[in-house]
């Protein structure tokens, strides 16, 4: 094999001269042929991957609600549970407290209006208070009645009261 001169080859060819003019024809149809198949090879890739992308946003998107959801009921429970926790200490102390029989006693004198033997009872009421009171069926003050009687006249009155509501006689 006879060597015709030293070739050249495509990388150090200079720029802007491309292969002669018989191929050019040729290699304009091949390079068009080859652009499309990558435009259609690009754009394949692009339709796929935007085809697993809904499916995964179709898929893990309500996934992704329930588990914030739960995050947040979680957090919400939480908070009830240290709410509970308060008032079970609230009512643990208070429980403590019902077991001194100075505090039973307390309680008694004021909820219940109790006295001991030889004991008199008194109640000072505010006349500022007393003139506010609304009047009941019987045209006293519910003031002047709680004061008055023990805790089942207090009852029995409001009874009395709540059977009349608009004061039409007894």
């Amino acid at each position: 094999m006879a060597a015709t001169g030293p070739r050249r080859d495509s990388a150090r060819r200079p720029k802007g001269r491309g292969p002669g003019p018989r191929m050019r024809s040729v290699g304009s149809s091949v390079a068009g042929e080859l652009a499309q198949r990558r435009s259609a090879r690009s754009a394949g890739w692009w339709i796929g991957g935007l085809t697993i992308f809904v499916m995964l946003a179709f898929l893990l998107g309500p996934t992704l609600k329930t588990y914030v959801d739960q995050r947040r009921e979680i957090g919400a429970l939480q908070e009830q549970v240290a709410a509970q926790r308060a008032d079970v200490a609230a009512m643990e102390k208070e429980k403590a407290l019902w077991g001194q029989d100075t505090y039973v006693e307390q309680q008694a004198r004021q909820r219940l209006k109790f006295v001991k033997k030889g004991e008199k009872a008194y109640e000072i009421i505010d006349l500022d208070q007393a003139a506010e009171a609304p009047t009941g069926a019987t045209g006293q003050s519910a003031a002047a009645a709680k004061s008055r009687n023990a805790w089942y006249g207090q009852v029995w009155e409001s009874i009395k009261i709540a059977d009349n509501p608009q004061g039409v006689g007894r």
